[in-house]
């Protein structure tokens, strides 16, 4: 059994969906479980649609306007594939989420984040599904929610492992078909509450799948050839890397690169499935394979061979947290930080300690810095001194800085053996 990932680029219209199709078909007779996302933006439509019930609450006009407006591009996908005959499941979601908007009060904003959010993927699942069913690849729909079970850390949910692959296993024997269609980046709770994964969290989704069915191998299909050096869209010197270890791609991972998901490579690792990660737009070409270690992706003299690799990252902000007693950061308050950074789900992407001070570059998203706040208000007051910070991390190579930070101003450098990164605002 095989487990494949389509992504919002791979399902953003009528013609891509019929190539999503057609990938399958040409799989023949393999047991496949297709995870799929929300429909190209739809995530980001959603999001905006959250934010101003967030603003107006359950009598907001904009929030309505804004999800008819999104009904009807899917209802336009739709069309195409189903030449006008559309399937009530489609029509049943964009109603359940309106009459959600007009009833509900804001009480916990994250909960109503993954009420909203969710419903990208279960609409595209299950226009998808229903392609797939009138083109003859008979397959069952399965609702992700009744089988990873999380916590209700909403926004961020964590894996109840034991539990979800107890369930995941039952219902997937339960599947009388070949193919099985899923959503990605959703779990649910012990009492029947959706939540998410985190931002872009399909490909962890996929890869709990593998782990949980023992999957022979995991796809994840892109709109780039494969794992690549550099983001082609802002670096012209982008390579192919043909093969990677686990080691190495959790490294790239690590510093930013977004062709894989962070949390994807540990489930993998543990049950040693490879992860393939292959282009959708041409099947001739094979992609990246990430396995375990191998000749030519190991150690040598004590130094990870890592290919040569640039990162970068942007819409990242400085924080700068200092002690309310004024006094000198200790180890003990640096440990405290982190502990919060952890609990609060923050990563940080670079950091210097001062004598009095401790400057931290994190994603720019105001809940996870509110909650750090919180956490942390007793003894220290954090401060967001600059919200548009890039971060540039480059492995072994040398590079002329795009036009897109020449223009900007250096703040901190830091060099590592063949790292090297550099902070900008």
């Amino acid at each position: 059994m095989k487990v494949f990932k389509f992504g919002g680029a791979s399902v953003k219209d009528a013609s891509a969906v019929k190539n999503v199709s057609n990938i399958i078909s040409s799989f023949g007779n393999e047991q496949l479980v297709v995870v799929v996302s929300a429909m190209g933006k739809t995530t980001n439509a959603l999001e905006e649609i959250w934010k101003a019930f967030l603003k107006e609450g359950k009598d907001s006009l904009e929030a309505l306007r804004l999800l008819e407006k999104l009904k009807l591009e899917h209802l336009d996908i739709a069309s195409e594939l189903f030449e006008g005959n559309l399937p009530d499941s489609i029509l049943e979601e964009f109603a359940h989420l309106r009459s959600f908007i007009a009833s509900r009060k804001v009480l916990n904003e994250q909960f109503i984040y993954d009420q909203i959010v969710s419903k990208g993927e279960m609409i595209s699942t299950k226009i998808v599904s229903e392609y797939l069913n009138r083109n003859e690849l008979l397959n069952n729909w399965l609702d992700v929610r009744d089988c990873i079970f999380t916590n209700r850390n909403f926004r961020e949910g964590i894996v109840d492992w034991d539990r979800t692959e107890k369930q995941l296993s039952a219902a997937y024997k339960n599947c009388e078909k070949d193919i099985v269609i899923t959503q990605g980046f959703l779990g649910g709770t012990a009492e029947g509450m959706t939540t998410t994964l985190g931002r872009e969290g399909s490909d962890y989704s996929a890869a709990i799948f593998a782990y949980c069915l023992n999957a022979e191998d995991l796809t994840i299909w892109k709109d780039v050839p494969g794992v690549l050096s550099a983001d082609p869209r802002k670096f012209t010197r982008a390579q192919l890397i043909n093969k990677l270890s686990y080691q190495q791609a959790m490294q790239m991972t690590y510093h930013g690169a977004k062709v894989i998901h962070h949390k994807t490579i540990k489930p993998l690792f543990e049950k040693a499935i490879p992860l393939i990660v292959r282009s959708f737009s041409d099947l001739e070409k094979p992609g990246t394979v990430i396995c375990p270690k191998s000749k030519g992706t190991g150690r040598k003299n004590g130094n990870s061979e890592m290919p040569p690799f640039i990162v970068h990252l942007n819409g990242l902000a400085m924080l700068r947290i200092t002690r309310k007693n004024a006094l000198p950061f200790s180890e003990n308050d640096l440990a405290s930080i982190y502990v919060a950074m952890g609990n609060t789900y923050n990563h940080a992407h670079f950091s210097l300690r001062e004598a009095d001070a401790f400057l931290l570059l994190v994603d720019y998203q105001e809940f996870r810095i509110q909650s750090l706040s919180q956490v942390l208000e007793e003894h220290f007051v954090i401060q967001v001194i600059e919200r548009d910070c890039d971060l540039l991390t480059v492995h072994d190579q040398d590079i002329v800085l795009p036009d897109f930070l020449a223009s900007k101003r250096q703040w901190m450098n830091l060099k590592t053996g063949k790292l090297e990164q550099t902070v900008f605002y």
